[in-house]
């Protein structure tokens, strides 16, 4: 199936590290929402609010669900953590992303050299897609998440032969067509929020290094031309020895870590890299994090049936007045009714 397709490679991967970011939010979601009118109680109960909610002397606390008051705080400080943590990780990536592409855009040039735009035109760029930038540094890279333009600098075409910019270029237009700047985006974002599931860095690499090759495959004409595209590898590799580490930056760069994986299927076509359609270790990584996930909703569950049943027997009957102090619960032999509705307790208090 993939014998062939570096590109099929490419997007393999990234829609198995999309699917598991997507589905980890969407657990996530789930239990936050769960959760929620459940932490909005805890105010109340701390300002003594439920026995005038509930028109019950004996009111939740921590002396008759001490448990139920731990999980629920363990759980809801995790989740706050967590989401936390998150926004931190996607503002971050992003400033930092900003502000290294706004560096170089403060460079620009007016009007790109007749050079790159001849070059441009006969590789298939519109001149309104690529930016050109005075630096005496060999530096291209392709970036916005929904409009993404190709960056070089003067430096670069200087350096490279029509042939060698003509290849360039065409590596970049293959991350134009394939919106790399956004799945670099996602892919970081997903990787880094997920740090601790064992296997997700491997096939994060793996993805970055498969839709490099890609684009090669893509500017080589399936590798049968590869001496211009070699040749500008080679005089960028010196500027990608002396560039910040930009790990976290969510931009497509033609000196990328791949650099090793590409020089090796530019001189040996029979080169065929390592690649992953399964992870053991992201597998059980995965199982232990739903099965966690349905504990926590299990427990929920079960603290909730407890409280439940701890109001029925304290309460019988219970109108739902609001504020009304007088009203107590009256030991009546009927069904009992007296059922913690969250949500219902929680609208209550707001009016």
């Amino acid at each position: 199936m993939f014998k062939e397709n570096l590109r099929q490679k490419a997007n393999f991967t990234f829609y198995q590290i999309l699917a598991i970011g997507i589905g980890f939010l969407a657990l996530l979601s789930f239990s936050a929402w769960k959760l929620y009118p459940k932490l909005l109680l805890f105010p109340k109960i701390l300002l003594g609010q439920m026995e005038t909610i509930c028109g019950c002397t004996d009111h939740l606390s921590f002396s008759h669900h001490p448990i139920l008051f731990i999980s629920l705080t363990i759980i809801g400080s995790g989740l706050i953590g967590f989401f936390g943590f998150a926004t931190i990780k996607v503002l971050k990536v992003k400033l930092v992303t900003n502000k290294f592409v706004r560096e170089n855009l403060q460079r620009q040039k007016p009007v790109i050299s007749r050079r790159l735009s001849m070059i441009a035109v006969e590789a298939g760029l519109a001149i309104g897609q690529i930016i050109e930038i005075s630096d005496k540094n060999p530096v291209i890279f392709c970036f916005g998440l929904l409009r993404s333009k190709v960056c070089l600098s003067s430096g670069l075409i200087a350096k490279m032969s029509a042939k060698e910019l003509k290849a360039v270029l065409l590596h970049e237009q293959y991350h134009l067509l394939s919106h790399e700047p956004i799945k670099i985006f996602m892919v970081k974002l997903i990787a880094g929020i997920l740090f601790f599931l064992p296997g997700l860095k491997f096939f994060a690499g793996q993805y970055l290094v498969f839709s490099e090759l890609a684009a090669d495959q893509w500017a080589t004409d399936n590798f049968q031309n590869k001496i211009p595209l070699a040749g500008a590898l080679y005089k960028v590799i010196d500027w990608k020895k002396k560039m910040i580490v930009r790990n976290e930056l969510a931009l497509s760069f033609f000196a990328n870590p791949a650099i090793i994986e590409r020089v090796n299927k530019l001189s040996d076509n029979r080169y065929d890299p390592k690649f992953k359609i399964f992870s053991s270790r992201l597998a059980i990584g995965i199982i232990i994090l739903a099965i966690s996930f349905i504990f926590t909703g299990r427990a929920l569950s079960v603290n909730n049936s407890a409280m439940t049943e701890y109001y029925a027997d304290s309460c019988s009957e219970m109108e739902p007045v609001l504020y009304q102090t007088n009203q107590q619960c009256e030991m009546t032999p009927i069904e009992p009714i007296c059922v913690m509705d969250y949500e219902l307790v929680n609208s209550q208090c707001k009016n």
